[in-house]
């Protein structure tokens, strides 16, 4: 076994089949965007404060790296 064993090949992480970082930053927006306009997710919403900045940055930077986003 081979210390390159273990690396992806490029292109084939969920990040890279999703799009990479736009396309999760687009979900993240899309995902709050929607908590703002649905009456059904006002409670959730109330949970999140007035300013979803750090919400959607945070979010945006977990599913970057639990996607497989590279170092």
């Amino acid at each position: 076994m081979s210390d390159t064993d273990d690396e992806q090949v490029p292109g084939t992480s969920a990040f890279d089949l999703i799009g990479g970082e736009p396309a999760i930053h687009a979900l993240v927006e899309r995902f709050y965007d929607l908590m703002d306009l649905e009456p059904g997710y006002a409670e959730l919403r109330a949970a999140h404060g007035s300013d979803l900045a750090s919400a959607r940055e945070k979010l945006n930077w977990f599913l970057c790296g639990w996607m497989g986003m590279p170092a």
